[in-house]
């Protein structure tokens, strides 16, 4: 439509140009073909129709440039308009594009959505995951802690009694010691009485041999050695006695 009135502007401004030349070209040939009258013929008849053609003729050259220039310039606005109009058939055309398309957007868009809802819930499921894995690995390095403490006490304890089994046996080897040496000094102080007896027996036999009378024998001594009391025990013995004691009283219950 717009090539169309452009294309009769153009000719609207060609017709007027060439109407003008006409003109501007026939006037000249038109005078030098007036014929000649004789005197008594009025020259200035016809002189305001003449000057009423040339004023119309001006009016008509200047409207004629007028239009041209405003046929310029309504040919550069149409020139703007097309080509706007081009860029927007353009855009339209894309937009066409672009809305057939429209339904594989759309279901790009709900497949897209769906993906990201089960993404989600990927997400929320390896969240959970995670969380009970770290529970899982705290609960582990608490049995795990739980067992070295364990373990620990268990070394301690048999450290302990590894200690207390060897105190004992120290202890025993000490107070069997301490058994053999008074033993030994009791066997001794027997051994040393009983010769102290048979040498009085010795004595006595001969004094009756001699007097054939028995000799007092002065028990005195004899009492005061064998009283229990008179045993005077060390510091240590009675440690040794009451740990032997106390050692012996569940084994005999």
């Amino acid at each position: 439509m717009f090539d169309r009135l452009r294309h009769k502007f153009h000719s609207v401004q060609e017709n007027l140009t060439a109407s003008i030349r006409g003109l501007s070209s026939a006037e000249p040939q038109n005078r030098s073909q007036i014929p000649r009258f004789s005197d008594d013929v009025n020259l200035n008849a016809g002189t305001e129709i003449l000057e009423n053609y040339q004023t119309c003729w001006a009016e008509l050259h200047e409207a004629a440039q007028e239009n041209a220039s405003k046929a310029q310039e309504v040919d550069q606005l149409i020139g703007k308009l097309h080509k706007r109009l081009q860029k927007q058939s353009r855009d339209i055309g894309q937009t066409g594009t672009i809305l057939t398309r429209l339904p594989e957007v759309i279901y790009s868009v709900t497949e897209l959505t769906e993906r990201i809802a089960s993404l989600e819930a990927l997400f929320d499921s390896v969240e959970n995951a995670l969380i009970q894995f770290e529970d899982l690995v705290e609960i582990r390095e608490l049995q795990d802690r739980q067992l070295d403490h364990r373990f620990q006490l268990a070394l301690y304890k048999e450290k302990k009694l590894s200690m207390l089994q060897s105190f004992r046996i120290n202890m025993t080897e000490k107070h069997a010691e301490k058994l053999k040496r008074h033993e030994l000094k009791q066997l001794k102080l027997m051994k040393e009485r009983q010769e102290a007896f048979e040498d009085q027996f010795k004595h006595d036999m001969e004094v009756y041999k001699e007097t054939s009378t028995i000799p007092k024998i002065d028990t005195s001594s004899d009492k005061d050695d064998g009283k229990l009391e008179d045993i005077k025990l060390e510091p240590e013995d009675h440690k040794v006695l009451d740990e032997f004691l106390r050692d012996s009283t569940p084994e005999s219950s």
